[in-house]
Order: C-alpha cells, then structure tokens, then sequence
C-alpha cells in the first residue's frame, strides 16, 4: 500500500521521514505558517488512515420501511380510485412487509 507525504505528496516507504520541509527550508522558499499552514508536528510524517465505525443501528432500517410502508398504503387510502393510489398500496405493502420480516430477523439474531 503506497504511503505518501502530508506536506508534498511525496510516496513514502513504511517508517520512511520526509525531508521535504528541510529541503524547503535550505532553498529559502517559504514554508510552514508563511504558507498560511498551520505548524503540525507530524507533517511530513506517514500517518496511517483508521477509520471509525459507522454505528448506524440495526433496527434503523427495517423500521424505517415498517414506517414508509404505513404511510404509503395511508396514502393509497386517502387518493383512493386513483391510478397512484394502487401504486401506493402495492410499494407500501412491500415495504411494510420487508420491514417487519427485518425486525424479526433481527429479533431472532439478538437471542
């Protein structure tokens, strides 16, 4: 997996330090806080990427379509005799019943 410099970009081996801010800092170009960056003490540095757990739970979904489905097949009712109020009922009868299969699929998971 390629590793590269905060600072230019440079690939980086495992461990390896950029000298990129020495070389700068010898050529008399501007760096750091003349740059308008920040002084970080890492930069230059390989800082390995870790990304966090997206904790979305579980029953987040499954009643979302329990919900989406009620309301839909609601609203079939409420345009009843209309063309999109059959429409309604069929997409809210799914996702009614996709809902609660999820809810007890992951009832039975949790024991």
């Amino acid at each position: 997996m390629a590793r590269f410099c905060s600072n230019c970009g440079r690939a980086l081996q495992e461990g390896e330090v950029c000298n990129c801010r020495q070389v700068n800092m010898g050529t008399g170009q501007a760096t750091g806080q003349a740059n308008g960056q920040q002084n970080n003490p890492n930069m230059g540095y390989y800082q390995p990427y870790t990304p966090k757990r997206a904790g979305i739970p579980k029953l987040l979904v499954p009643i979302g379509q329990t919900v989406t489905g009620g309301v839909l097949i609601l609203f079939g009712l409420i345009t009843g005799g209309w063309d999109w109020s059959y429409i309604s009922y069929v997409t809210g009868a799914g996702f009614l019943l996709t809902g609660i299969c999820g809810i007890i699929e992951e009832r039975k998971s949790r024991k």
